[in-house]
């Protein structure tokens, strides 16, 4: 159901209030920019997430990047670092007493499952009103709801509020931390940043609105750069497993309960997979994807030998658990990345303070306070 919900049929049809969503971020940083205030790159792209996967998988407009609260946001924000903090206790001492901020979680998780809720009661009560849906849902809410196992049972409650939390924190840090470290890059390196303006005003147009899903596949630019920065500082640089049998991965035995750290991150940064492989270059996916068609022209000379292993980079994971919104993730990314480009020049804050990892469960950008200013017409 989710890879359905997810497919270019329904990203086609959603395609619209994605261009609403990021109208709303464009004039948020607008109005920073008009008031030369300092802004949490980092926190208005997951303001910028939250709503959209809100919208598209459940049929609600969160609509945070207008809110001065933003309440759904915070709560969100805190589960993965208390995720990665019990993870790497010695002893899950929340079971038998509870420190504040396991508190400040338990407030979260009551506040989320509250306003998941109305999820699940507004979306039950289109379903009613509209039997239609049941065979055509309009989101993966409605798809959840209205399904059935062989059986003929119906997804339990608590089945429908895991799927939608997943798809809540799936959904936000990870795709906001990509383009948060993209516009890092892009600050660090101005020739890169002025190939995607040029690019951008070439395939979108002046305004920056990506109005068509076709036009996603041109913006080859973007597409190297978010390629080059997952490569660099992967929101996922390490992913922690447990065999549930006893398996062989390889020639190594892994008995059940075994617990796995994979670290995803790392082969990306060798240089027997990528030529000068601690550096940015986003050229290196561009002449590797006209390597690759040249290869395959008949008669085609060999081309010298650059290391490029493409099956060294992770960010989307692999087989049959390979992520099913990466291609929502990516029109996204190309989404605001137009705009952005169109819209406004940004430069860090002065004193800056450096701007670093912070893993907690994802891993992000931390200090991406930067000042903002309107873009000047042509």
């Amino acid at each position: 159901m989710t890879v359905h919900a997810l497919d270019a049929s329904h990203l086609r049809e959603f395609l619209p209030t994605l261009t609403k969503v990021t109208e709303r971020l464009r004039n948020r940083w607008n109005r920073a920019a008009d008031s030369n205030a300092t802004v949490d790159l980092q926190q208005d792209l997951m303001r910028y997430t939250v709503d959209v996967t809100t919208n598209l998988a459940f049929g609600y407009d969160m609509n945070t990047l207008e809110s001065d609260g933003g309440e759904i946001q915070q709560h969100l924000e805190r589960i993965l670092p208390m995720i990665n903090r019990r993870i790497n206790a010695p002893v899950a001492y929340w079971r038998h007493f509870k420190l504040p901020d396991d508190r400040a979680l338990d407030r979260s998780m009551a506040a989320i499952r509250a306003t998941v809720t109305g999820f699940v009661r507004q979306a039950r009560a289109r379903l009613e009103a509209d039997p239609c849906l049941v065979a055509q849902p309009t989101n993966l809410l409605e798809a959840m709801l209205a399904a059935r196992d062989e059986e003929g049972a119906a997804f339990t409650d608590e089945e429908v509020y895991g799927n939608v939390i997943t798809m809540l924190l799936a959904g936000e840090d990870t795709t906001a931390n990509t383009l948060a470290w993209m516009m890092h890059f892009l600050m660090e390196h101005p020739d890169a940043h002025a190939r995607i303006v040029a690019e951008t005003e070439r395939v979108v147009g002046p305004s920056g609105t990506l109005n068509r899903l076709e036009d996603v596949t041109k913006l080859v630019w973007i597409d190297a750069v978010a390629s080059e920065a997952m490569r660099l500082k992967p929101v996922a640089p390490i992913i922690f497993l447990e065999a549930l049998d006893d398996v062989e991965v390889g020639d190594v035995a892994l008995p059940k309960g075994t617990a796995m750290f994979l670290l995803t991150m790392h082969a990306g940064l060798q240089d027997e997979h990528f030529a000068g492989a601690d550096e940015f270059r986003p050229q290196r996916w561009i002449d590797a994807a006209a390597a690759s068609a040249a290869a395959s022209a008949p008669a085609a000379p060999a081309a010298p030998a650059v290391a490029h292993n493409a099956k060294a980079f992770l960010p989307f994971g692999a087989g049959p658990r390979f992520c099913p919104g990466r291609q929502l993730a990516m029109v996204k990314i190309k989404t605001v990345m137009a705009m952005f480009c169109a819209s406004v020049e940004i430069s860090k804050t002065e004193p800056a303070e450096p701007v670093s990892e912070l893993f907690s469960f994802t891993m992000m950008p931390e200090n991406m306070f930067v000042k903002l200013c309107r873009r000047a017409a042509g």
